[in-house]
């Protein structure tokens, strides 16, 4: 693989755990050395403080994300931090189960297999059974304009991946916080 530019630095997560020697952007992964002892150190300060007390009765999130690496990023941090999570990769089953589940709070990809994530949130607040759920949209899709289409069609809130961690926790907290 050619090295490509770094523009961003991310850890990689890669199913089985995070991998702290390496980062990764949307365009390709480089190796560095690289550690994160002071992001685990950061979070275990906020886990056992205040995050931890807020979490004590479980959240709920409802993560809607067709690319499987992150669905399991999303689910594996917001797991570490004491939520209960669902999750699809499909619009159709994110309605059904938003309105069996009663999530409080839902993650929404843009671009999906069955519909466009935009479409699911419509119909979401269009529900009297699902309106009040909020929703973030959590997107790739991060030109001039589509944060006020998301924002337009329902959406409560916007993250353009790739997500930066600390941001990503304190909106999900923010939308859950009492």
């Amino acid at each position: 693989m050619a090295l490509l530019p770094l523009i961003r630095l991310f850890p990689l997560y890669a199913g089985d755990g995070w991998l702290p020697s390496y980062l990764v952007s949307d365009i390709g992964i480089v190796h560095l050395h690289f550690q994160l002892p002071e992001f685990l150190r950061s979070s275990r300060r906020q886990k056992n403080g205040a995050a931890e007390e807020a979490n004590r009765v479980l959240k709920r999130i409802l993560i809607v994300e067709d690319n499987e690496l992150h669905l399991r990023l999303l689910n594996d941090l917001l797991k570490v931090h004491g939520y209960e999570i669902l999750k699809t990769e499909y619009g159709q089953e994110a309605v059904k189960l938003a309105r069996d589940n009663s999530p409080d709070l839902i993650l929404m990809d843009i671009k999906l297999p069955d519909l466009s994530g935009l479409e699911v949130t419509r119909l979401l607040k269009q529900d009297d059974q699902t309106k009040c759920i909020p929703i973030i949209a959590v997107t790739a899709f991060a030109m001039r304009g589509d944060e006020g289409k998301a924002l337009e069609s329902g959406c409560d809130g916007y993250i353009s991946k790739p997500i930066m961690i600390p941001s990503f926790l304190h909106t999900v907290q923010r939308f859950l916080s009492p």
